[in-house]
């Protein structure tokens, strides 16, 4: 048993030596300071990319950009040239061909989306979105979005989420998404909040300056 890991430790060590280190059947072997831990992890780099880490069966298979890290089975399974990625999940930006800057953290997270900077954290979060600079917090939260630069809060994939916000335009929206600019003949473009429902506080101070 010490024979078979001090040999074990010799292999890793030597293949350590070339700049990637690789384990599982068909792990990915090509590139500069790549790590791929997995059946496939890694595996059809047909230019291969450099700083990558991919853990979890076919985790980054037909990846080739730099610096990204994923981990979960068939997270960032189609990254073909995107960079500075990071998917945690199972499926996590399994479509993300060449988006950069992404972070998909839950199960599906961001599943089918291939634009980059965007933010989605939970199970689902951004799942069929293919927007960019979004940011989806919660359980499928923006599941169903299909727009760019839009902010979700909730725990569900609803169309009117607890939380709504329009990063374009600097608006949120509390149980609403329909953040109006005019009523009438009123211009209510300068109104940065929108509450559907009544408002209930201790306290209010108004700075009329």
């Amino acid at each position: 048993m010490i024979a078979i890991c001090l040999s074990l430790f010799s292999t890793a060590f030597a293949i350590a030596q070339t700049g990637t280190t690789y384990y599982g059947t068909d792990a990915g072997q090509n590139g500069d300071r790549n790590s791929n831990f997995g059946n496939m992890a890694g595996d059809v780099q047909v230019t291969a990319g450099d700083d990558n880490t991919f853990v979890g069966y076919r985790a980054g298979y037909r990846a080739f950009g730099d610096f990204n890290t994923s981990a979960g089975a068939y997270s960032a399974y189609n990254l073909l040239g995107g960079s500075r990625n990071s998917f945690l999940g199972t499926t996590a930006g399994f479509a993300n061909a060449s988006g950069n800057d992404n972070l998909f953290i839950g199960f599906a997270a961001g599943y089918a989306n291939q634009q980059s900077g965007n933010v989605m954290i939970g199970d689902g979060a951004g799942s069929n979105n293919n927007g960019s600079r979004n940011v989806f917090i919660g359980y499928f939260a923006g599941a169903n979005e299909t727009g760019s630069n839009k902010l979700y809060i909730d725990n569900s994939s609803t169309s009117t989420p607890l939380v709504y916000g329009d990063f374009t335009n600097k608006k949120v929206g509390i149980n609403t998404t329909n953040l109006i600019s005019t009523l009438g003949s009123v211009d209510l473009s300068a109104y940065s909040l929108y509450v559907k429902g009544g408002i209930l506080a201790e306290e209010i101070h108004i700075e009329t300056s």
